[in-house]
């Protein structure tokens, strides 16, 4: 039991300090309360918030009170606790709510989009996503709408697309709002290295950005590509695929 237990400490460590590549800090809880510390598990920052997200260029979230703000890597306060709640920075803006919606602060402190939508996440590829509390869509940096809300859902863009939803089927649009892929989908995923995996009929295929089928839907379970190859999961077996559709790995 112990061994099993020891074993567990060092996958959660492990894990844990797998993500401080970018970051040299991670949050840590003790009593309730938490703070930050290094890679050698010395306290860093004073653990005396209330909730604390990852740092991200260079400051974290933390929640002090009732309200949060952002700090440096030093402990500084960098912007005040004002905020129902703040994320993380990416592309140099973080979403923050006030008053019960959601606008975007840089990291002077500047309330650079206007709080008026009811979510929010965070920037990828220049743009937002964003609810009225009904339909989605994305801003970019200015704030600016894309298109109006018209979808059911959004999903980030990646690789200059991005899935949307709309009459309970998925497509893609470009980043100028345009729908290039029809909606024709009953689940899609992101684009990787010019392929996206898409279901129709409770079997996943794969698509190229043209919309064409470059591998016909057979597979239960999918993944996306990753230097050329794709895990995939049929009749309970898992193997590997090209883009053609070919197993190169895993195959008897």
């Amino acid at each position: 039991m112990k061994y099993l237990i020891f074993l567990c400490f060092i996958f959660l460590s492990s894990t844990i300090f797998s993500q401080i590549k970018d970051e040299d800090l991670v949050p840590f809880s003790k009593e309730g309360l938490s703070g930050f510390i290094d890679e050698k598990e010395n306290i860093v920052i004073e653990i005396k918030y209330k909730k604390v997200n990852y740092f991200s260029e260079g400051l974290a979230s933390v929640k002090k009170d009732s309200k949060w703000g952002f700090i440096d890597k030093k402990g500084n306060v960098v912007i005040d606790f004002k905020y129902d709640y703040a994320g993380s920075f990416a592309e140099g803006l973080a979403r923050v709510k006030k008053d019960g919606k959601f606008g975007f602060v840089n990291q002077k402190g500047d309330e650079v989009i206007d709080f008026k939508f009811i979510n929010a996440w965070d920037f990828n590829e220049g743009f937002s996503r964003v609810s009225d509390g009904e339909k989605y869509t994305f801003i970019n940096k200015q704030g600016d709408l894309l298109t109006g809300f018209i979808f059911d859902d959004v999903v980030s863009f990646s690789e200059g697309m991005a899935e949307v939803k709309h009459n309970f089927l998925w497509g893609y649009i470009d980043r100028d709002g345009t729908v290039v892929i029809p909606y024709q989908f009953e689940q899609s995923w992101l684009f990787s290295e010019g392929a996206a995996k898409v279901m129709n009929n409770n079997l996943w295929g794969y698509i190229n950005k043209e919309g064409l089928l470059i591998v016909p839907f057979q597979f239960d379970q999918a993944y996306s590509f990753d230097e050329g190859i794709a895990k995939v999961r049929k009749k309970k077996k898992e193997f590997y695929i090209d883009k053609s559709g070919i197993c190169v790995k895993g195959c008897n």
